[in-house]
């Protein structure tokens, strides 16, 4: 089994070329939605699973029916998960609690940095703090809760999608 690991292959750059034996899969999943396969299978005496990102999801469905008519179908169980919509919306539930929480803080934060003016004395901080605070003192509090809010719209707005059309996913899994 050859496909690009990934990487899109359709712009003429191509990834990483992965070959897989046939006999070593132990698992393969696609979700209905997406341009991913994932790949579990044997390499030497671990498990290893791999993340194969299609051109497009008509090139996946192509993959999944060609992977499908290679794996005998006695060796492997194919199997179908319809996402309840509770289960769809937990993902982004936990990415919208992450996003508030975040936005809470840098909102405490901008707050500080208004009131007080900064820090009182020099010290060294790692590039990434810093470029935090320059960030964050340059967009203020109004701009910290204007970001904070047109994230948290599109994670709602990721959740009501996701529970209104709730993920399909297929599996081949390998009989012990």
């Amino acid at each position: 089994m050859e496909a690009i690991k990934n990487r899109p292959y359709d712009a003429g750059t191509y990834g990483e070329v992965l070959v897989i034996d046939i006999s070593s899969l132990t698992e393969v999943e696609i979700k209905e939605q997406g341009r991913m396969v994932g790949v579990t299978y044997q390499l030497g005496t671990e498990l290893t699973y791999e993340a194969l990102i299609m051109k497009d999801v008509d090139t996946k469905d192509a993959f999944w029916a060609r992977l499908k008519s290679y794996l005998p179908q006695d060796d492997y169980t194919a199997t179908t998960e319809n996402y309840s919509p509770f289960k769809a919306i937990l993902f982004p539930l936990a990415v919208l609690g992450i996003l508030l929480a975040a936005g809470a803080f840098t909102y405490w934060f901008a707050h500080i940095l208004e009131t007080q003016g900064g820090p009182q004395r020099r010290m060294r901080v790692k590039v990434w703090v810093a470029a935090y605070y320059y960030v964050v003192s340059w967009i203020g509090t109004k701009g910290v809760l204007i970001l904070s809010v047109l994230g948290a719209l599109a994670c709602i707005a990721w959740m009501a999608k996701r529970m209104v059309n709730p993920p399909v996913k297929m599996m081949m899994t390998k009989k012990n």
